[in-house]
């Protein structure tokens, strides 16, 4: 109901006739052939504004047109969907991982290729807030929105490791 009212007033759809006491709205089967029609293109997520200048021009090399741009959009909130996903998998990876990791043990693991992102720089860490000013920059540089949550690490160069110099990092 509140849909037809809508497309009412958006000027999809004109009742066929209007009760003057009651304001009760008629429709006939010509309306129930665009409402069809607005209900099939709505069902393919097509924006209502596409679908009025569908239903005011009614050609079909139009509408062919109006089909090839959705399904294009509809493919790339697809990509994006996958993407997310992916994100979603990986940080339940890391979560997972967080909860079953072994602490005091040094071990050697492969992992498959990935991006990571290198700061050069030096450190004395004495707490974990001591890393998110360059955390802070490492986001500002990069031109996509990233988030750093968990799966931070630092290096120590052998030098250092070598002099047990542990508090200070070198990348």
């Amino acid at each position: 109901m509140c849909s037809l009212r809508h497309y009412e007033t958006i000027g999809l759809l004109t009742p066929e006739y209007i009760g003057q006491s009651t304001g009760c709205r008629y429709y006939s089967v010509r309306q129930f052939e665009v409402l069809n029609t607005i209900r099939y293109l709505r069902a393919l997520d097509m924006p209502l504004s596409e679908i009025a200048d569908f239903l005011q021009n009614k050609d079909v090399e139009l509408i062919e047109e109006k089909l090839r741009q959705q399904k294009e959009t509809v493919v790339a909130k697809q990509q994006e969907l996958k993407r997310i996903e992916r994100k979603i998998d990986n940080r339940l990876k890391q979560l997972w991982d967080a909860q079953n990791s072994v602490f005091d043990t040094v071990r050697l693991i492969s992992v498959p290729s990935c991006r990571i992102v290198w700061v050069q720089t030096s450190l004395t860490i004495r707490g974990f807030l001591d890393m998110e000013t360059s955390i802070r920059e490492l986001e500002q540089s990069q031109a996509e929105a990233v988030a750093f949550l968990g799966k931070v690490g630092v290096g120590i160069s052998e030098d250092n490791q070598l002099k047990m110099v542990y508090p200070k990092t070198d990348g």
